[in-house]
């Protein structure tokens, strides 16, 4: 049980490092006002791929379900339609990021000449 949970401990810190590493290198790379503002924006995708992680543990029992009770046609059809499902489900608040980020961060942060003169 030790020798597990080391492994799934360096499989989350992992997970966290490939899934972050992105902030990591814009601040060493770019330095802490460019990494400052790109962590503000990322935030979203973090929260998006939350909402979907949490779309998938609703779906996962099914499948294991399916699984174990040798049915594999309906296992298949399933996972098509949970997939179709969960793009079509995270489509709307992708678009709506999309088409109202402009207002959304000037709400959420203020007018960014407030925060960084010259910048907008």
């Amino acid at each position: 049980m030790l020798q597990f949970s080391g492994w799934v401990l360096i499989n989350q810190a992992g997970t966290q490092l490939f899934l972050n590493i992105d902030l990591v290198v814009a601040n060493l790379v770019f330095g802490a006002l460019v990494a400052g503002r790109y962590g503000a924006v990322i935030i979203f995708s973090a929260l998006l791929r939350g909402m979907v992680g949490t779309v998938s543990g609703v779906l996962e029992p099914i499948v294991l379900t399916l699984y174990a009770q040798n049915n594999f046609s309906g296992l298949a059809r399933f996972c098509r339609l949970s997939t179709k499902f969960t793009g079509l489900a995270i489509a709307l608040p992708v678009g709506l990021l999309c088409g109202l980020a402009k207002p959304l961060l000037t709400v959420w942060l203020g007018h960014p000449s407030q925060i960084y003169p010259g910048w907008w």
